[in-house]
C-alpha cells in the first residue's frame, strides 16, 4: 500500500527475528511510555503492518473473533504524527481483514481521532481495573457484543 509516500507491509510476528521484535517492542514501549509485559510475543499469529522504515506499525490479531480481527497496538513514531501514517497503517489493516475492533486507555491523545475513524465506540472498564474506550469498524450488533466481551476479559499489554 502506499499513500502520502509510505509503504506499509505486513508479515507475521514469528517471521521477525529478535532483532526485530526487539525494534517493534522499543517503539511501543518509547511511544506508549511504558514496558510491554513478556506475553506480548508469545502469540505469534499476530501479523504486524508496518512502514517500510519502522515509522509506524501496528500489530493485529486476525481472527481474534473467528474473521473479525482485534487491533492490539497501532504506533507511529514521534516526528511522524498528524501526517498520515496512521491512516495509512489503519487503511492496510482494514483493506486485509475488513472488519476491525480495538480498544485505548481513556487518556490516550490518539482517542480524538479514533473516535472520527471508528464506527462506534463504548466506554468500559477491563479485567485489569483500567478504564478503556473500545472502537470498531464494520461490525454488526451482535459481533460488537462479542467483541465487548473479548475486550473486558483481555488485560492490558503493559505492567
Amino acid at each position: 500500500y502506499v499513500r502520502n509516500g509510505y509503504e506499509i507491509g505486513f508479515k507475521l510476528l514469528s517471521d521477525f527475528g529478535s532483532y526485530g521484535k526487539a525494534k517493534v517492542k522499543s517503539m511501543i514501549e518509547d511511544r506508549f511510555k511504558d514496558s510491554l509485559k513478556d506475553g506480548f510475543f508469545q502469540d505469534e499469529s499476530k501479523i504486524v503492518y508496518s512502514e517500510k522504515s519502522m515509522k509506524g506499525l501496528g500489530v493485529v490479531l486476525p481472527k481474534a473473533l473467528g474473521s473479525i480481527a482485534y487491533l492490539d497496538t497501532i504506533v507511529v513514531g514521534n516526528g511522524f504524527t498528524k501526517k498520515g501514517l496512521g491512516t495509512d497503517l489503519m487503511q492496510a489493516i482494514l483493506n486485509e481483514n475488513g472488519k476491525l475492533f480495538w480498544r485505548s486507555r481513556i487518556d490516550r491523545q490518539a482517542n480524538a481521532w479514533y473516535f472520527e475513524i471508528a464506527d462506534g465506540h463504548q466506554k468500559y472498564e477491563g479485567v485489569d481495573g483500567k478504564k478503556y474506550n473500545a472502537f470498531w469498524i464494520g461490525l454488526e450488533v451482535d459481533q460488537v457484543k462479542n467483541a465487548m466481551d473479548y475486550l473486558v476479559k483481555r488485560p492490558s499489554n503493559f505492567h
